[in-house]
């Protein structure tokens, strides 16, 4: 349960494991969203959590983010290539995750089917990597600092946390990693899912961790070949925009946690 506490403010290594074991007492920039949307289904699912199967975009995602961020090797140790039983041999790709069939198969090889790909995502995932470590802009951000790294704080008594892709403290910036189904359709995409307010939040817990105001970079691959990359810095204007949502929605929020 989520409840008003001063939070020290801390940068610390975890696993998403971790991450999500407490994740009901901890607010987000998702969570900050879903009760804004639905304040009664946000608390029923928060009191009740369901295991749910990721989709095939969001575990390709989370492959893509291993890769990139932490290397091959870590990537090897986390993931299994699906055997041929889990191809449906009538068209050629992996039986889909919500399938009867996946599912029994994944039941009777103990294996987490969050960290279970299809073969022939391996090649696009190992390219989305390469391109952007090699790209002229985003290639430098990764050369120093660290993935994967918690940021704890609090906004008014409201506990919050949130977990950096990349973060370079002592370089003053952190980069968030996303992948997309068209680059040139991203910028529409960063707008239509208000990626800006979680980048303003993410640059209040670096500024109550580290001390200062970072940089913000999105580092964004696409899915499809031949697997381009952009890199942004997200404007002043466009943190403002997320900073004047997030400024308007945590009060409201610690009210309604005063009121249970």
């Amino acid at each position: 349960m989520i409840e008003l506490r001063d939070v020290n403010p801390k940068l610390c290594k975890m696993t998403d494991e971790e991450y999500f074991s407490e994740y009901n007492r901890w607010m987000t920039a998702h969570n900050i969203a879903k009760w804004d949307e639905d304040p009664d289904k946000f608390w029923t699912e928060l009191d009740n959590p369901q295991k749910w199967t990721k989709s095939e975009t969001m575990v390709l995602g989370s492959a893509v983010h291993a890769w990139v961020l932490e290397g091959k090797e870590e990537f090897d140790s986390r993931y299994n290539i699906a055997p041929d039983l889990y191809i449906n041999k009538k068209t050629g790709k992996m039986w889909g995750r919500t399938t009867k069939t996946f599912g029994n198969l994944v039941e009777d090889s103990g294996i987490d089917p969050d960290f279970m790909l299809c073969p022939a995502s391996i090649v696009p995932i190992m390219q989305m990597s390469e391109n952007c470590h090699s790209h002229k802009l985003a290639g430098p951000l990764f050369e120093e600092g660290q993935p994967e790294l918690c940021g704890r704080f609090d906004i008014g008594g409201v506990p919050f946390q949130g977990k950096f892709d990349w973060i370079n403290p002592e370089g003053g910036y952190f980069v968030d990693l996303k992948t997309t189904a068209s680059l040139a359709g991203f910028s529409e995409s960063f707008d239509r899912f208000n990626y800006n307010r979680q980048m303003a939040l993410y640059r209040r817990i670096f500024k109550s961790c580290v001390g200062f105001d970072p940089k913000v970079y999105v580092v964004a691959v696409q899915k499809t070949e031949p697997w381009p990359v952009a890199c942004y810095e997200v404007q002043p204007a466009t943190l403002s925009a997320g900073d004047m949502w997030l400024n308007q929605k945590i009060p409201s929020f610690r009210r309604a946690l005063e009121e249970i």
